[in-house]
């Protein structure tokens, strides 16, 4: 009887541990994986005269500053282990505001940032700085004439889907690799622009924060997207990185290799953590980035991605830039043996490098990986027709 009483003894506050600690968990997991947060933005934001890219038609170079940065040695600036030193962020006197060209979306209203940013006054002839990140040669100017007669197009034959008028080109087709349990399936959209202003992003629910989320083809249709594909997931409560979008600097978070694209019709690959995330916009003209993991071509070359945790066969979204204003968007579908077993790392930089692309960054995927056209879902999102909510799109439309 006595051993029976010490153990009744002991029960009780066993069980009220035990129960603090699961009703613990279950708030710490609900507040930050589930309870949508605004995320106010970076103190300082930088200003730029040129979020609006003039037409490529005019033969006019693009996304360049008013003023030229001091040349720098380009070996040294892509240096991802070289650290760099601020001279201070200069507070600007006005707001990045996005093109108004095209039709706009939803705007975002940022909270009153509450980040203890210390700036700096303006010195009474401010010059640029050189550049921290990289050094970008100007473009070659695009050729006057139609859209269609601009570019050489790598997709040919019959196309899924296609969409064309004077400012945009779209042409899609469905592609497989390899046969039986190792069959892969993907989806191939080449994109050719006239200008940078019909390449958009969306945030779900229209805010920038943690948890927010929608599915890609409810994001694409309240914004009218001919094309739309998954983001790079900024919205994951444990993602750091640079975040800009639609010229606004919504994180200034340095983590990793990110991506952005510019005014002047570019997708650049550069390390967060080398420079100013505000340089991006004032000297190299982003008006996006992206940061997730990895960075899959450079200068034409399939990137190392021997240190990247992305390795194993899985459905895949990228981005890649076969010139600029010319684009490439590739959505894998993967986990299903039969239909599609998904691209290791390796493979999926492999395949831009065929499409002839210049640069290419991997955006999210697996569940995440989905292509919309036009309000339909055109991949099977592991296997099903069963869109998994995330954060952000990457879209083509006006």
């Amino acid at each position: 009887m006595k051993i029976k009483k010490r153990h009744k003894r002991y029960t009780m506050p066993l069980i009220v541990v035990f129960s603090v600690a699961f009703v613990a968990t279950a708030i710490y997991l609900t507040y930050f994986y589930l309870i949508p947060r605004e995320e106010a933005l970076p103190s300082y934001q930088p200003s730029a005269s040129y979020l609006k890219s003039p037409s490529p038609s005019s033969g006019v170079e693009t996304g360049e500053p008013s003023s030229s940065p001091s040349p720098v040695d380009p070996s040294e600036s892509l240096d991802p282990t070289a650290s760099a030193e601020p001279s201070g962020h200069v507070e600007p006197s006005a707001p990045v505001e996005p093109s108004t060209s095209a039709k706009p979306t939803e705007s975002v209203t940022p909270s009153e940032s509450v980040l203890p940013v210390e700036t700096l006054e303006p010195a009474v002839s401010p010059t640029p700085a050189p550049s921290l990140i990289l050094e970008l040669p100007p473009p070659e100017p695009k050729p006057v004439g139609a859209l269609a007669e601009r570019y050489t197009p790598v997709l040919t034959g019959d196309f899924s889907h296609s969409y064309e008028d004077d400012n945009i080109i779209v042409h899609m087709q469905t592609k497989t690799i390899g046969e039986g349990d190792n069959l892969v399936t993907y989806y191939v959209a080449e994109v050719m622009l006239d200008s940078m202003e019909y390449m958009k992003t969306a945030l779900a629910k229209g805010k920038f924060g943690t948890n927010y989320v929608d599915k890609t083809s409810v994001m694409a249709k309240e914004v009218g997207a001919i094309l739309a594909v998954n983001g790079d997931y900024y919205g994951d409560p444990n993602r750091e990185g640079i975040i800009i979008r639609n010229g606004t600097l919504y994180r200034d978070q340095p983590k990793r290799e990110g991506a952005a694209l510019t005014a002047d019709g570019r997708l650049i690959i550069y390390q967060e953590t080398a420079g100013l995330a505000v340089e991006l916009i004032e000297q190299h003209g982003v008006i996006h980035s992206f940061s997730f993991d990895v960075a899959l071509v450079d200068k034409s070359v399939a990137l190392d991605v021997s240190d990247s945790g992305l390795r194993p066969k899985n459905p895949r979204t990228g981005l890649g830039m076969i010139d600029p204003y010319h684009f490439l968007i590739i959505t894998v579908d993967g986990r299903s043996p039969g239909y599609s077993e998904g691209l290791d790392i390796y493979d999926f930089a492999d395949l831009f490098v065929t499409y002839g692309c210049e640069s290419a960054y991997n955006l999210d995927g697996g569940g995440s990986a989905t292509m919309v056209y036009e309000d339909e879902l055109i991949n099977s999102p592991l296997g099903t027709t069963k869109e998994r909510s995330i954060s952000d799109i990457l879209y083509i439309g006006y």
